[in-house]
């Protein structure tokens, strides 16, 4: 892990000094020699370590370092005094609480490597080192460039020729590769191309090592595809600073595809979601685990983990660990996290190497309780909304934020569709209690018969097997099976004895009025496709088409055996009620009007099985 290093210092010679010591340990170095300099570099830079000689800032210490800190708040930010020896303790103590530590001058070379190495230790946990391919024929240089680069905080994996290197880039997530050209088998010209060839690797930086320096050696390298080329021999500085260069330029470039690649993510799962709630298939739960999906995929060098939380739904935990794939978020005990839905929008963060904020704090603490360790994240909390990433193997930054926020919007958009989707399914359920009950007004059945129905459907539904979102459909559309009744006179409806074929030939149009009544509106196309079909029987003999068999839609064959139970269980002016077993032996054996095979099968079998149930159903919903 190269560490970006500005040193402010009036004295040239310290700062020549110190630059040197630090370049050799692989930082990337700049200088400056006053308080106007040092403001000027350190926002240009974004250094992630300063060393301030105190005579620089004396004339405002503790308000320079609170501008630097504030500057960039994504970037971490070490700053460490270099004073005059001869201090008192009080001296000390009081650089103490303005720097983030006080060192002696003149600075040795291993008090600075000192310095670097409990930077680098603490960031391990957090940072990803970036991973370097040596690929060379030759073990001394490989011994080399491992001598060179692990000092300086890289990952060092060795490659003795170019079929091996290829197979590394496959199977290992590499950040460049350093390629000799004059390899048996396959030379470093051929390597590059593959390399380069392949979508995977890309984008992975190439710097060629070779004794060969003319003119056309370059040009190959180039045509190969390589970004950099390095003539042996090579001293080390040169070697990391180029490296540090193309990690730098290939980071920036990797965040900004991250970027594209999560919001353009984002676009398409809200372009999906539109086309879901179009064809009446939205999930709130459904979708908030596909948008996490695409977060982990697009972002794979992102956060470990997700919280999300609404005054509506609760807490939801999702783990992003590598391997993640599609998984529902599970359930998280948010009771001491109640405080992030409260309040105004607001976005905070903690970092190894920043001063959290107290909600930060307290995040962290209630996050650890729970067993989540979350180092480095960032949190949008407020307005009964909280999503909050953890476990970033580097400080958050401003893609990190950019990303948080879109998402957070992503999901205020799917809260919000949720919410009105509910509440045009409670306005939708009053319509169909209203059309039923209508229906029934000048029919003998009482209200309770059309509930029951809807009960034995969704009680059928559920043992077939069908899922949640059929089931509690069918609860409410059966209900408006016999809506059509509106259209057919009451004396027909409430004839005491049998009816004339013509009478009879009006009331099978309930079905026809029944469909025509609900119309075409996509929410209610379950009870439209009941209304029509729960007089068709299985063999073909039913009306209004005389559909036959799976030609009749599933809905309706199972509402047909819930109506067929409850017309069976209640009196009517032209038959007495039946108990239960008469009912059934009647719906299974068949009685001259009612045959077993005017039932599903299917759905004959389960209605056997769970007879009882139907029993329970109307023993509970009786008049």
């Amino acid at each position: 892990m190269w560490i970006k290093v500005l040193i402010a210092d009036k004295d040239s010679q310290s700062r020549a000094l110190a630059a040197g010591i630090l370049l050799e340990m692989g930082c990337e170095v700049e200088l400056s020699g006053d308080e106007k300099e040092t403001a000027e570099k350190a926002e240009e830079f974004k250094p992630e370590i300063i060393f301030m000689d105190v005579q620089t800032a004396i004339t405002g210490a503790a308000e320079i370092i609170s501008r630097l800190r504030q500057k960039d708040k994504w970037n971490p930010l070490q700053i460490a005094a270099l004073a005059q020896p001869g201090l008192s303790k009080i001296e000390v103590k009081n650089l103490e609480e303005i720097y983030d530590a006080v060192l002696i001058k003149p600075v040795s070379a291993s008090g600075y490597k000192e310095f670097i190495e409990n930077f680098r230790a603490k960031n391990n946990g957090y940072v990803n080192k970036f991973r370097i391919l040596c690929v060379d024929d030759e073990p001394l240089n490989l011994e080399l460039l491992e001598a060179i680069l692990i000092p300086a905080g890289y990952n060092v994996i060795k490659a003795a020729d170019g079929s091996a290197a290829l197979v590394l880039l496959k199977n290992k997530e590499i950040d460049l590769v350093l390629l000799d050209v004059m390899m048996p088998g396959l030379n470093g010209y051929d390597v590059c191309k593959l390399i380069k060839a392949s979508p995977e690797t890309s984008g992975v930086p190439v710097v060629m090592i070779t004794a060969l320096s003319g003119r056309e050696d370059r040009i190959k390298s180039i045509e190969a595809g390589s970004e950099d080329f390095i003539t042996k021999p090579f001293e080390k500085a040169e070697v990391l600073t180029r490296i540090r260069k193309l990690l730098e330029i290939s980071e920036k470039n990797s965040k900004i595809v991250s970027l594209f690649g999560v919001l353009s993510g984002l676009a398409d799962r809200g372009n999906r979601s539109a086309e879901l709630l179009k064809n009446s298939r939205f999930n709130f739960f459904t979708e908030v685990d596909e948008l996490m999906t695409g977060i982990a995929s697009a972002n794979g060098r992102g956060p470990r983990g997700m919280l999300i939380g609404t005054n509506e739904i609760g807490w939801l935990h999702y783990d992003m660990n590598s391997g993640f794939s599609k998984k529902p978020g599970k359930s998280f005990p948010g009771n001491n996290l109640s405080f992030l839905l409260e309040g105004n929008t607001r976005m905070f963060y903690s970092g190894e190497y920043e001063h959290p904020q107290d909600e930060a704090v307290k995040v962290s603490g209630v996050l650890s309780k729970a067993g989540i360790n979350a180092g480095n994240f960032i949190c949008r909390a407020g307005a009964g909304l909280c999503a909050a990433a953890y476990g970033y193997k580097k400080n958050v930054n401003e893609q990190d934020a950019v990303i948080l926020k879109a998402i957070t919007m992503q999901i205020m958009f799917l809260r919000s569709v949720s919410q009105q989707i509910k509440e045009t399914e409670q306005a939708y359920d009053y319509l169909v209690l209203t059309l039923a009950r209508a229906a029934e007004a000048n029919d003998e059945d009482t209200g309770m018969h059309i509930v029951r129905v809807g009960e034995y459907a969704a009680m059928l539904s559920a043992r077939l097997g069908l899922d949640k979102t059929f089931t509690e459909k069918i609860r409410m559309q059966a209900q408006m099976h016999d809506v059509g009744k509106i259209h057919i006179k009451s004396e027909i409806l409430r004839k005491p004895g049998p009816l004339t074929p013509e009478e009879f030939e009006v009331m099978k149009l309930h079905t026809v009025f029944g469909a025509k009544i609900i119309g075409s509106q996509d929410w209610l196309s379950m009870g439209r496709r009941i209304a029509a079909s729960h007089h068709e029987k299985w063999d073909g003999r039913g009306y209004p088409e005389g559909l036959a068999g799976k030609e009749i839609p599933l809905e309706a064959r199972i509402t047909t055996i819930a109506d067929q139970y409850d017309a069976l269980r209640n009196a009517r002016v032209y038959k007495p009620a039946f108990d239960h077993q008469k009912t059934v032996d009647i719906i299974v054996k068949g009685d001259g009007r009612t045959n077993p095979g005017d039932f599903d099968p299917s759905v004959l079998r389960v209605f056997t099985e769970y007879a009882a149930d139907f029993e329970a159903i109307y023993e509970k919903l009786k008049c």
